[in-house]
Parts: C-alpha cells; sequence; structure tokens
C-alpha cells in the first residue's frame, strides 16, 4: 500500500483479495468488519493507521488464525507469535 494511513474504501478492495491457508479469497467482509475499518478511520481523519493497534486488532478478526491479537501496552501479557497461538489453543 506504501503509505501508513489508508482510505477504508481501498482496505476492504486490498483485504478481501487476500486469501490464506483459512480464508479464501475473494471474500465479502461482514459488515461488523466494514463498520469498524470507518470507525477506526473516523478517529484518525477518515484514514486508517496501519500501524496502530486498533487496525492490528481488525485484521485479527479479518484472519483470526493468521494474525495475533495484539495487547494494550498497558497489559503485562506479551503477545503471543502464530506458532505460540496455536502450540497454546491446540493442545
Amino acid at each position: 500500500l506504501n503509505e501508513p494511513f489508508v482510505h477504508p474504501d481501498r482496505l476492504e478492495k486490498v483485504v478481501s483479495g487476500l486469501s490464506s491457508e483459512t480464508v479464501e479469497a475473494p471474500r465479502q467482509l461482514s459488515a461488523a468488519l466494514k463498520d469498524r475499518l470507518y470507525e477506526i478511520a473516523s478517529r484518525h481523519n477518515g484514514r486508517v493507521p496501519l500501524h496502530g493497534r486498533l487496525f492490528g486488532q481488525w485484521m485479527h478478526f479479518a484472519f483470526p488464525n493468521e494474525c495475533p491479537y495484539p495487547k494494550s501496552l498497558l497489559s503485562s501479557e506479551a503477545a503471543m507469535s502464530t506458532h505460540e497461538w496455536r502450540q497454546h489453543w491446540n493442545s
């Protein structure tokens, strides 16, 4: 995307076209995911900060098996890698 802040329409198109081991593309994002993306943008002058915690959380819900849920900086818990998460939840 080559930008640190991106319009939610553009992100919706890009993410809808991404596939992973557990998600096939193209796909329709749920209304809740789209709404949340626009909520994030509304806090940042209409653009989504790609390196922010809120977008990281959004990506977790878009790709729950691939993107770990980012923790708050105020949390004492360390974020898990994908491998750690799978080991923890598949055991």
